[in-house]
């Protein structure tokens, strides 16, 4: 865990190791479980010579507009670099030396002619009533009850302690004080970021109901997205902090820290010990019984009917738990097929997960822009392409509204670093995706680079680079923490040599804006919300099917990226609420898209009445929104009145010969038995006027066809995403290109 953007950090199990020396820890440090490491640097290199900071001493407004169609922040009348350092170090209350590293990297952003440092501040280490409700005599105590998981047993012996009427009284403000002094006097901008959901313990004493928990039963110390309680004394912390503070020279902006780490998301997935689907505390179940009232109208027929249980009532309806993991074939291809969960109840727990955490993070973005209308709001931002794991279980999948809110300025991602990184196409694919996502929507971005064991530093290079490139922003983490799991992950400290790679690559290379704002001719359509009900996860042999239908959209995506065929991506949500933006594409593609429902049915097929393109690949079109089998959408999508389905799977199929689609993979076999496990929808070809391009080898069925087209429609049913045929398919995405988009 972290200790500034600190919960739970890393989203992929790229196991390191590190020689660590045992630091002592405060109590309040332990409580998230943060573990501090000894950095060993090498020598000390030359530094950037940069001119001599000058002392901020006068307020500035900031703010985004572009420059060029890019996105750009300014302070006063001045374009502004975004980079800088987010730290991992806390302001502890009472504690001068929990100050003093983050000083070391406001020497750092100065010495490097670098613009902002990024403050976590968190209500567990700022309040001065921490050694009241953990007196030094039961310390030793807390720490072996925390260190075993015993939670309950935690919380119960936390002295008591009456909750103040206003919580920013117990803020230890002269620590921060201090550094936005300091700051200003080093020439370096600050933008604190308050940790919305992590409390003290006064409060998770008082208001235990209002942690999250797990489905299993377990604490986290992560407060229920919009509890009241935490509203209040959460509000009164950060209203005081920005009336403090807006008018400090030394102030950039604020940064929204919503969520376990800060991504506006659930804990579980990868960023706890706990692998669990949150939240189920008391507090949430009693908002969810809310929100069956209002989705329903109060009607309980209608409520029963669609839950297909006659006991249920608005009073006793229990939020689901989720499927088993799979562990048997056949489940595991019917899984595969079938448009995830399909229980109704499931579907409403997941839309109320949703849209708590969307109004949570509206409600603080709104409360910093209301008190400070003159600074930016930065934010950590969900960002296409949707993975499949512990992204779908926290929730980390509403880019779109992070893109359209009114209230943040600048969005960033945090990947991380190590070697070999950008060779990995995927990584490189999903990362200049994201930033391009939201530059085209009037966000300024960059990207907060963490070291994941990175040594090589031309791979450090490359980060400088991509950010030239594509006109973002590039902030380093300071890291220093573990992610305790089965295997503990670490993240290191970059070191001065490291740093001063990133700072002189940065000075010595100039933006050229290759990659960013353009817009393609071609996109891929995702649905982030009905991909969360596709979770599901295989157990041992089964285990590399997970994901299947998400993973084979990303890897269609890396085919046409490493084909050197531009894409962008856009999901459902957003073609709802502006079907217009469907006109600037001259083809869309549709793959694994298994729910629909009339109004993006709609969108799709004036698109293509008014000449857009459809590639419609493997699982799209054959349920409705709630996963009931409905083949309509797929028929009115080929325009046909009639289909049905074959039932096959480990086939293979070859290209017939006669089309320029087809041409250099002329008769090719697609020879992907193992990982064929979609089925293929059948109908009367030759009826409909549908050219053939592909069928089912001779042992399977020759009559059944894979690949075919008529005018502006295209269907390829098998998997399309496999990297083990790859030449072929991206033969035949240049030749899709050409035609279907050239319109050569």
């Amino acid at each position: 865990m972290e200790e500034g953007r600190f919960l739970f950090r890393p989203r992929v199990s790229h196991q390191k190791m590190i020689k660590m020396k045992e630091v002592k820890i405060i109590l309040a440090l332990l409580i998230v479980g943060i573990i501090l490491s000894r950095v060993y640097y090498i020598t000390i290199p030359p530094r950037v010579k940069v001119e001599a900071p000058v002392s901020l001493t006068t307020p500035e407004m900031s703010y985004v507009m572009p420059v060029n169609e890019i996105p750009k922040l300014f302070v006063g009348d001045k374009e502004t670099e975004i980079t800088g350092f987010y730290t991992s170090s806390l302001p502890i209350a009472g504690s001068q030396e929990s100050i003093e590293n983050i000083k070391k990297y406001i020497n750092k952003t100065a010495e490097y002619n670098l613009t902002f440092v990024i403050v976590g501040i968190s209500g567990t280490y700022i309040d001065k009533s921490l050694n009241i409700s953990a007196p030094v005599d039961i310390q030793e105590q807390l720490i072996k009850l925390f260190e075993e998981g015993r939670y309950k047993e935690f919380i119960e012996l936390l002295e008591p302690m009456d909750s103040p009427e206003d919580a920013a009284e117990l803020i230890d403000w002269a620590l921060l004080d201090e550094l936005f002094d300091y700051a200003a006097s080093k020439g370096v901008y600050l933008v604190p970021s308050y940790i919305y959901n992590l409390p003290p313990l006064w409060w998770i004493k008082n208001y235990e109901t209002h942690l999250q928990r797990s489905n299993t039963g377990n604490i986290s110390f992560i407060t229920a997205f919009n509890s009241p309680y935490n509203e209040k004394y959460a509000d009164q912390v950060i209203t005081a902090m920005v009336k403090r503070y807006k008018n400090h020279p030394a102030l950039l902006g604020w940064d929204l820290y919503i969520g376990a780490s800060g991504e506006n998301n659930y804990p579980g997935g990868g960023y706890t010990n706990d692998l669990g689907w949150y939240d189920y505390s008391e507090v949430a179940q009693q908002r969810f019984k809310e929100w069956l009232k209002e989705e329903y109208g109060e009607n309980l027929s209608v409520l029963r009917a669609a839950w297909g249980n006659s006991s249920v009532t608005f009073e006793n309806a229990e939020m689901p738990k989720p499927l088993p993991d799979i562990s048997d074939r056949d489940e595991m291809v019917d899984w595969i097929n079938e448009p995830g969960d399909r229980r109704r109840e499931f579907y409403d727990w997941q839309l109320f997960r949703l849209e708590e955490k969307d109004l949570a993070r509206n409600h603080i973005a709104k409360l910093y822009k209301d008190l400070d209308p003159n600074h930016v709001v930065f934010s950590i931002a969900s960002a296409p392409p949707i993975n499949s794991g512990v992204f779908l279980r926290e929730m980390a999948v509403d880019y779109y509204n992070y893109a359209s809110s009114p209230y943040i300025d600048v969005v960033f991602a945090c990947p991380g670093v190590y070697n070999g990184y950008w060779d990995e196409p995927a990584r490189v694919v999903d990362t200049s995706r994201s930033v391009r996502y939201f530059q085209n929507r009037g966000k300024a971005v960059f990207i907060k680079w963490e070291d994941w064991g990175c040594t090589d530093l031309e791979e450090i290079k490359k980060c400088v680079v991509f950010a030239r490139r594509t006109s973002s922003g590039l902030v380093i983490w300071e890291g220093k923490n573990i992610i305790p799991g089965d295997v503990d992950i670490y993240i290191y400290e970059f070191t001065d040599k490291e740093i001063t790679t990133f700072a002189s690559t940065l000075h010595s290379t100039s933006e050229t804006s290759e990659e960013s704002v353009k817009k393609a001719d071609f996109v891929i359509i995702e649905d982030p919300f009905l991909d969360t009900l596709d979770y599901r996860w295989g157990i041992g042999e089964f285990e590399k099917f997970s994901g299947y239908k998400i993973r084979d959209r990303l890897v269609f995506g890396t085919l046409l990226s490493s084909a050197r065929l531009d894409y962008d991506i856009i999901s459902r949500d957003e073609i709802e609420k502006n079907p217009e933006i469907l006109s600037k594409y001259k083809a869309v593609a549709l793959v694994n898209l298994g729910r629909m429902d009339e109004k993006f049915l709609d969108a799709l097929l004036d698109y293509r009445a008014s000449g857009g393109g459809l590639f419609i690949v493997g699982r799209t079109g054959l349920f409705d929104e709630y996963g009931e089998k409905n083949r309509t959408y797929l028929k009115k999508l080929l325009n046909i009145s009639e289909i049905q389905e074959y039932k096959i799977t480990q086939y293979s199929w070859s290209f017939s010969n006669d089309d320029k689609l087809l041409e250099g993979i002329e008769g090719e076999e697609m020879n992907v038995k193992r990982g064929n496990l979609v089925y293929i929808p059948t109908f009367d070809y030759e009826k409909y006027g549908y050219k053939i391009l592909a069928r089912l080898d001779a042992k399977n069925n020759p009559e059944v066809a894979t690949v075919g087209y008529k005018g502006r429609t295209v269907f390829w049913f098998p998997r399309i995403g496999v990297i083990e045929e790859e030449e072929n398919i991206q033969k035949f995405l240049l030749n899709l290109y050409e035609i279907f988009v050239k319109g050569t």
